[in-house]
């Protein structure tokens, strides 16, 4: 459930990300860390990037779940290039 609310809030569409949704999904990554650790999950690489730097990528392209697969890949490339 926890999971489902931070994947909702990363949906977010560009323009519409408010400090509220940024609380929220801080709030919502430190409960799915501790259900994760209560459960003795691995922390994968993937998932130390959704708790550690989604909400900064969040925050800085204002929202980014209408950006289609070829902006996100262009950024990708871009990253890695620099």
């Amino acid at each position: 459930m926890i999971l489902d609310s931070v994947m909702s809030l990363l949906n977010t569409k560009r323009g519409f990300v408010t400090d509220e949704i940024i609380a929220s999904l801080k709030t919502n990554l430190q409960g799915l860390l501790v259900s994760w650790n209560h459960c003795r999950l691995s922390l994968t690489p993937k998932f130390h990037l959704l708790l550690n730097h989604s909400v900064e990528f969040l925050s800085r392209t204002g929202g980014f779940a209408d950006m289609g697969e070829d902006r996100i890949e262009r950024a990708h490339q871009d990253r890695a290039r620099n």
